[in-house]
């Protein structure tokens, strides 16, 4: 009976307890999605709901398609300013390309004759040609191509004997303990070093760099002490620690000759090459296969230049441009080359060729075209290269007979020669007539004073006369030998 009661019991509460489950779900659903008022107002409300989603739609279609356009007219514009600067771009550097002249490198006599020949042999407007005489590439710094860098005078040339003078005056004021101004002193010395107007006493440079390193050493600038006891062996390998300063240093003196024993050494071509025995590189003549160690060194072409150059370490060659090497003699190496209207291939150019072909492409790379007018030809180089075009030069355009120069100093030649040999018949004449009324015989003839002084005014008159011709054969020379000279100035022009 028991057991009866309890399972009615139990089912009742497990059917209220799903009842009361079943209505939480119930509730809990209407709070999650409450429900229609009735079904006509949903009917109604749908349509208008459909219409709000369209329109919204559309909107943001057309939103949509709005950024669409904006940002395809912004992308077009990009491409459009994109394309304008490309377009200037390659203008300007068209523009650039054609502002920058080209050189015409020539001996300097009568340069704008040079420039219409090579103007009219290039068939090119005269205007985009530049002279460059020699002495304008004499006047071209010294320049390094490679890892190197050229360090020009930039103080007045000196004497070594003033500079010797100066190393001597730092070593004084070294002795009574005027450091900061003996410093000063060699470092003018060392700046002076490169103004050299004849050639280095490489004992007393070695000195200078000594004396810097161990005035360096005494203020704890190692590296700077080291680098000046290194420019000391350069100059002179075999040098040695002077005794009369204190040992501190020796050590140090001494680490920076093992570290000039290996270093690199490094290739340096000098472009064009100097004459034999004119070379001078840190007082030493080391021949024309020269190779140097990192660091600055001192150049040297006996009467010609004194220059420093800078070699960068990691360096394979190093070439130094010396246009000041160049004279009218190197011009005329094409001449002798004989190039044909084709050009020469480069295993046939000559040494003399192949290195002014170098020295112009690092002089003028920004020009795309270098030209030589010599000896009344012309040649072409593409800057860059090794090939050179002589180009055909119209001989009547440029024939000496067409220059009114040219006329013009024959015609004075021509003047002069007639006024000179007009000259010279007036004063045969007169010196003949002055020598008839001088002589004994017609003095003898003479019968009164009268006639006497007759005779002696005739023959002052005729004395006059004789020293007018020989001014005027004077004058007759001098318009001759004008025309004269006139005339070889030209023609030397021309060729």
């Amino acid at each position: 009976m028991y057991t009866l009661i309890f399972s009615l019991v139990s089912s009742s509460f497990a059917s209220n307890t799903a009842l009361s489950v079943a209505g939480s779900a119930e509730i809990v659903d209407q709070i999650a999605e409450p429900a229609p008022e009735s079904s006509e107002e949903t009917s109604e409300e749908k349509p208008e709901e459909k219409k709000k989603e369209n329109t919204e739609a559309k909107e943001s279609d057309k939103e949509s398609t709005g950024a669409q356009v904006i940002e395809v007219k912004v992308t077009k514009e990009v491409e459009q300013e994109k394309e304008t600067s490309q377009k200037g771009d390659s203008q300007s550097s068209k523009k650039d390309k054609e502002e920058i002249l080209f050189p015409v490198l020539n001996n300097g006599i009568e340069e704008g004759i040079a420039v219409a020949r090579t103007a009219v042999a290039a068939e090119e407007d005269v205007n985009r040609f530049t002279s460059i005489t020699l002495l304008e590439l004499h006047n071209i710094e010294p320049k390094v191509l490679g890892q190197g860098y050229a360090k020009p005078c930039t103080l007045s040339s000196i004497s070594m004997s003033n500079l010797r003078r100066r190393i001597e005056q730092a070593e004084n004021k070294i002795a009574y303990f005027e450091i900061e101004s003996a410093l000063t002193d060699l470092d003018i010395a060392d700046e002076a070093l490169g103004c050299l107007a004849d050639d280095v006493d490489y004992e007393a440079a070695s000195r200078l760099y000594f004396l810097k390193g161990l005035i360096y050493h005494s203020q704890e600038r190692t590296e700077e002490a080291r680098a000046a006891f290194l420019e000391a062996f350069r100059f002179q390998p075999s040098l040695r620690w002077d005794p009369y300063f204190p040992k501190d240093g020796e050590a140090l003196f001494k680490d920076a000759r093992k570290e000039l024993s290996y270093q690199k050494m490094i290739q340096l071509e000098i472009l064009p090459s100097p004459k034999f025995g004119t070379l001078v590189v840190d007082g030493a003549d080391l021949g024309n296969d020269i190779y140097l160690s990192p660091g600055e060194h001192l150049i040297q072409i006996k009467d010609v230049l004194t220059t420093k150059i800078i070699i960068e370490e990691g360096a394979d060659k190093v070439q130094l441009l010396l246009p000041q090497l160049l004279d009218k003699q190197s011009f005329s190496v094409l001449s002798d080359q004989d190039l044909d209207a084709t050009g020469g291939n480069a295993s046939d150019i000559s040494t003399e060729v192949s290195q002014l072909s170098s020295l112009l492409n690092g002089l003028y790379d920004e020009s795309e075209y270098a030209y030589i007018a010599d000896q009344g030809r012309v040649w072409i180089t593409q800057v860059g290269t090794n090939e050179w075009n002589e180009l055909e030069v119209p001989k009547k355009l440029f024939a000496p007979g067409s220059s009114p120069k040219f006329v013009a100093s024959r015609m004075m030649v021509a003047a002069g020669s007639a006024i000179a040999l007009t000259g010279v018949t007036m004063a045969t004449i007169n010196f003949q007539n002055a020598k008839d009324l001088s002589s004994i015989n017609h003095l003898q003839d003479l019968n009164s004073m009268d006639e006497w002084e007759q005779s002696k005014n005739d023959y002052e008159e005729i004395t006059n006369k004789y020293y007018g011709s020989v001014g005027t054969i004077t004058m007759g020379m001098v318009v001759g030998f004008s025309g004269y000279f006139l005339g070889r100035d030209e023609q030397s022009a021309r060729q």
